[in-house]
């Protein structure tokens, strides 16, 4: 399914704002070490459990049950500046890698033919409850893609999607730290399926808990 015009749109417009941050950033002021100010960068990596509804558009008579569950890896990568004491604004990207998810169908669970992932890219706040401390919120509003490892779509079902986090990070060095966040990932995403001539409509829900580590 390619890109529709508003999406095109809105990617540009979350490029812009990722540029933005990133010049920000690079001319805020330092206020000192082990202070949460100026460039952020995190890196985040851990394990996630997801589970997606699946349905069809039109929606067929009688339509079955269908969910697909697992467990798997997920990561971000974060880049911002500091744009009030305590708040960054930047452009990320986050995913998760199901390898061998589950399908349940009508009650009946079966292996699924490929691998499960999503990804979704776009705009972050970051707000640090004590700039000098470690307590943080996050969320992300973006683009969002998901593979659903079936051949007889071949093609990435496009959408929208959110992030919403919590973490804490411990300063191990005047500028970088490292801690953990948990986070949730809500994504709506729809796929052509051409055989039947209809979308196939995934509505994803992915909890992980990362080890971070962060650049600010």
């Amino acid at each position: 399914m390619s890109a529709n015009p508003m999406m095109r749109r809105s990617l540009s417009a979350l490029f812009t704002l990722g540029v933005l941050s990133v010049a920000a950033a690079a001319n805020a002021q330092d206020a000192g070490a082990r202070t949460h100010d100026g460039f952020h960068l995190s890196l985040g990596v851990g394990a996630a459990y997801t589970t997606t509804s699946v349905s069809l558009d039109p929606e067929a008579a009688n339509p079955p049950d269908i969910s697909v569950t697992g467990f798997g890896v997920a990561g971000h990568l974060l880049i911002g500046g500091t744009v009030a004491p305590g708040l960054v604004i930047g452009g990320g990207n986050m995913g998760f890698h199901v390898f061998s998810p589950k399908v349940d169908v009508d009650g009946t669970e079966t292996d699924a033919d490929g691998a499960f992932a999503g990804n979704l890219l776009g705009v972050y706040a970051d707000y640090y409850f004590d700039n000098h401390e470690g307590l943080h919120a996050l969320a992300l509003l973006g683009l969002a893609t998901l593979d659903d490892g079936d051949d007889r779509t071949d093609k990435l079902a496009v959408g929208f999607g959110a992030a919403l986090g919590v973490g804490y990070e411990m300063w191990v060095a005047d500028e970088w730290s490292i801690g953990a966040l948990g986070r949730v990932q809500f994504i709506s995403t729809a796929v052509e399926f051409e055989t039947i001539k209809a979308d196939i409509k995934y509505q994803t829900v992915a909890p992980a808990l990362l080890l971070t580590a962060t650049y600010h």
